[in-house]
């Protein structure tokens, strides 16, 4: 192991970094520019499973100030 502090070591989600980035361009490449976002989440989140990443479309999270809710808002 290196003790060099410049030596920098691989980010910790460096695997799924690259999955996702190439999921997205096959996504892109495939679909082609142009067309409805929506298309392109769904068709990243079939490509992601084929690759054996378990993740959800659009999952909506709590949105709260001072411990009240404020709405359910999935993000876009």
């Amino acid at each position: 192991m290196s003790t060099d502090p410049n030596t920098k070591s691989p980010a910790p989600n460096a695997d799924l970094t690259e999955i996702g980035i190439g999921a997205a361009m096959k996504v892109l490449n495939t679909l082609r520019p142009g067309l409805d976002e929506m298309l392109y989440d769904r068709a990243l989140v079939i490509e992601l499973r084929e690759q054996g990443v378990d993740c959800e479309q659009q999952k909506q999270h709590e949105v709260s100030t001072k411990g009240s809710s404020l709405a359910h808002e999935s993000p876009t």
